[in-house]
């Protein structure tokens, strides 16, 4: 991934989790990312993309932590206290917190909740998550 990609998702992230989707602008994240606003708008295209793009980030680096905790051969209460590790740590980033709110389609913007609870956002997210929690059982 272009390093000015990853600055892009990491600056919205940031901004994201400091203010949520409505202080969110395709201007404020670029100048926390350090670049022009040009950068946002050819990797992403928009704000919405953006957005989607970081949660599929997210989601899949919390996938992959999740398979490969299922794959260590320790005993199942080793790994339900390792789970329940990550939980607390994905509260305290804020990143339940952002999945409610498009889960449950109230994010401080209303345009958002559609956008990311649709086939193309974390409409996706909930399948893997069984596939994954499946496979272990």
């Amino acid at each position: 991934m272009g390093d000015s990609r990853r600055q892009l998702l990491d600056a919205a992230r940031a901004c994201l989790l400091e203010g949520g989707y409505a202080s969110l602008s395709t201007r404020r994240m670029a100048e926390t990312a350090g670049l022009a606003l040009g950068h946002l708008h050819y990797h992403f295209g928009s704000k919405r993309n953006l957005v989607l793009a970081l949660l599929a980030d997210e989601n899949e680096r919390l996938l992959e932590r999740q398979s490969t905790m299922f794959r260590d051969d320790a005993p199942l209460w080793k790994q339900w206290e390792q789970a329940c590790d990550f939980l607390e740590d994905d509260l305290r980033s804020g990143y339940v917190r952002v999945l409610q709110e498009a889960a449950w389609r109230r994010p401080a913007h209303p345009s958002a909740g559609r956008a990311l609870t649709r086939e193309d956002g974390c409409g996706r997210v909930n399948p893997t998550w069984r596939a994954t929690s499946s496979r272990t059982a």
